[in-house]
């Protein structure tokens, strides 16, 4: 329809073809959604250079297709040029800022570089938490990321603390069945899972990609979140003495925003 009405290159049909994308890409047909993406990517240059809210729009969604087809290293450097371009167009502290800090940190967090990944959430979520009520979903999502990144680098208390803090904000906040809220959830029980395993290492452990696997929470019916964070939250100074080299190989996958606050 867009382009029935502004033929040839216009912002009207860029904006379209990242929001059609965002969408497949939200219906997991990300392969669908990376060619509308380079599209609007290269006529927003065309109609304003390279230097623009519109393209950054572009590389951060495209950046987040990639990574939910498993090509992190491909969407790395897309997600940087996106956040560097932010950086010189807004002043500190603008919310696009905050999703592009967001989208990278989940993008090194998928490649498993957490020392990297935890400043740029700290940053995200201090943005957030500025410019938005304590329950918005994005606040929620950023601190969720922010725990799963903690508590792979043993930063458990505060992994805790974090996790259990979103679960309860999206439990009164949000619907079930909400996606933030269920990933909340999900971050909660991961957390608890990891400081239990440092003491009782599972025989077989979970396959890493269960989130993929369509079985997303399945382990979650057997255990109330809120509960797990508490019995954790009593049991994680004693666990985090536990043996350091034995880890449970489940891995909860950071949320994926496909779009800005």
């Amino acid at each position: 329809m867009r382009r029935r009405l502004y033929p040839g290159d216009h912002r009207a049909v860029a904006e379209a073809l990242i929001n059609h994308a965002v969408t497949l890409t939200s219906l997991g047909r990300a392969a669908e959604a990376v060619p509308l993406l380079e599209q609007a990517k290269e006529m927003s240059e065309r109609l304003f250079g390279a230097e623009h809210p519109l393209v950054t729009s572009a590389l951060g969604s495209h950046s987040l297709a990639l990574l939910s087809m498993g090509r992190a290293l491909d969407a790395e450097p897309i997600a940087r040029r996106a956040l560097a371009t932010d950086r010189r167009l807004w002043p500190n502290g603008h919310p696009n800022i905050a999703w592009n800090l967001n989208n990278l940190a989940t993008i090194l967090l998928a490649l498993g570089r957490q020392e990297e990944a935890g400043p740029m959430l700290r940053e995200s979520l201090a943005i957030r938490q500025r410019l938005l009520p304590p329950e918005h979903p994005s606040v929620l999502s950023t601190m969720a990321n922010l725990a799963l990144c903690l508590g792979g680098l043993d930063k458990y208390d505060e992994a805790l603390d974090l996790a259990g803090s979103a679960a309860a904000a999206a439990a009164g906040s949000l619907p079930a069945g909400h996606p933030i809220r269920k990933k909340c959830d999900g971050t909660l029980a991961e957390v608890s899972r990891t400081i239990d395993s440092q003491q009782h290492p599972p025989i077989h452990p979970p396959h890493q990609n269960f989130l993929r696997s369509g079985q997303s929470y399945a382990l979650l019916r057997l255990h109330s979140p809120i509960r797990l964070y508490h019995c954790a939250r009593r049991s994680s100074s004693r666990h985090r003495q536990g043996n350091e080299n034995q880890r449970d190989g489940t891995s909860v996958e950071p949320f994926l925003e496909s779009g800005r606050i």
